[in-house]
């Protein structure tokens, strides 16, 4: 098959499909609210490691001369 029918078809199929009821049950949220807790305290644990070199850059950047 050709790389433009194969385009072709994938984007009918996205276009062209019947709904899937699909349902979430109360876990669903559960796992979203530790998935956004786990980023914040990802990127807090980042700048955490990486404070000095963080708090270098802003003097340089705020730095009056």
């Amino acid at each position: 098959m050709q790389k433009g029918t194969t385009l072709l078809l994938g984007f009918y199929g996205g276009i062209i499909s019947l709904p899937a009821y699909a349902y979430l049950d109360p876990g669903t949220g559960s796992v979203l609210l530790q998935v956004l807790v786990g980023g914040v305290l990802a990127a807090a644990f980042t700048l955490k490691t990486y404070w000095f070199k963080v708090k270098t850059f802003f003097k340089k950047l705020f730095r009056s001369e």
